[in-house]
């Protein structure tokens, strides 16, 4: 019998342990959608990426649609953690992703491959500390325009 309850009371620490510090939990986070626009055109398949100013806490991310809209998730959950975060969006593409003419096409015109990244949005978006964007999540939460230019 006392096995049992030190068992049990082990179990209980251990989970209240691993679960202490976690900000992701179901009921702690919130839906959150978007939509980004470069230029005004919507943007489809970038990462909208929203790191947080608290250190150790996690970065949350979405991928836009064809429409330019995107939905946060923290850890494969839907949702994030109310809290200030800086903003990060962008788009890339490698040499995989060209066709065969449009490596051609590059070869020809600068005499050398193609470089392995390339941006497809202005650089200061892929980067949180000069993309300039911001926004605090608070329970209650509009869907978030990211307006790119």
């Amino acid at each position: 019998m006392k096995k049992k309850i030190f068992g049990a009371i082990l179990l209980t620490c251990c989970f209240c342990f691993l679960s202490c510090g976690k900000n992701t939990g179901p009921g702690r986070l919130v839906q959150v959608t978007g939509t980004v626009t470069h230029k005004g055109s919507p943007v489809e398949g970038a990462t909208v990426a929203f790191v947080p100013a608290m250190k150790g806490a996690v970065i949350s991310s979405g991928k836009t649609q064809e429409d330019g809209t995107f939905t946060l998730m923290t850890e494969m959950t839907p949702g994030i953690s109310p809290g200030y975060y800086r903003v990060m969006v962008f788009k890339r593409t490698t040499p995989e992703s060209m066709t065969a003419e449009q490596f051609n096409a590059y070869y020809e015109k600068h005499g050398k491959r193609p470089p392995q990244i390339k941006d497809l949005l202005p650089e200061k978006y892929g980067n949180a500390d000069t993309s300039g964007l911001a926004f605090e999540i608070t329970k209650k939460m509009k869907p978030i325009e990211i307006q790119l230019d």
